[in-house]
């Protein structure tokens, strides 16, 4: 059943829910992966660059993971919520503070709602990758090189691919660290 929504939504959010109960018999699995990334200094960024962002990376996750929250609640079955989060929560980088501090964000607020919702059976795990050859993180791996970027050691670059570990029974404890 494909379905979208704009994640700055909340009524499409959470139509996009009540489809999935209804057509699908439940909510079992949500995955939050809004983001965006505006470069610069704290000397040059602007405040739309940095409101948009945080809009972004931590809003519109916070909107995601309620509707499904109350969505996983209100069916009593429980459920499993993943977020997004990224290896920039943990390592500082030059012109991509708005982006390290929003994805750091993501890792907190996700910690505290596992802790929240593990009474009700949902479990909400943050997935932090490193770099992904996307749109988005391309442009962050330099050029290719004989099989490898040159500006990131092959073992933080990665190709995207589902997030199939933190959904299945073995991602099931409520307070999983992130990965």
């Amino acid at each position: 059943m494909p379905n979208q929504a704009d994640v700055r939504d909340r009524d499409a959010l959470e139509q996009m829910a009540d489809t999935a109960m209804r057509e699908l018999g439940g909510l079992h699995i949500a995955v939050a992966n809004a983001g965006i990334a505006r470069g610069g200094s704290v000397l040059t960024m602007t405040e739309e660059d940095w409101d948009t962002q945080i809009d972004v990376n931590l809003k519109c996750v916070y909107l995601t993971v309620q509707v499904a929250a109350r969505a996983m609640v209100r069916q009593n079955t429980g459920g499993r919520i993943i977020t997004i989060s990224s290896l920039a929560a943990e390592r500082p980088a030059p012109s991509l503070f708005a982006y390290c501090a929003s994805k750091a964000g993501v890792r907190m607020m996700t910690r505290c709602w596992a802790l929240e919702l593990a009474p009700f059976g949902v479990t909400v795990n943050a997935i932090g990758p490193g770099i992904i050859d996307t749109p988005l993180g391309s442009p962050l791996l330099g050029e290719p090189t004989r099989g490898s970027r040159t500006n990131v050691p092959s073992r933080l670059a990665a190709r995207a691919s589902p997030p199939i570990s933190a959904s299945s029974p073995a991602g099931s404890p409520a307070t999983k660290r992130s990965t």
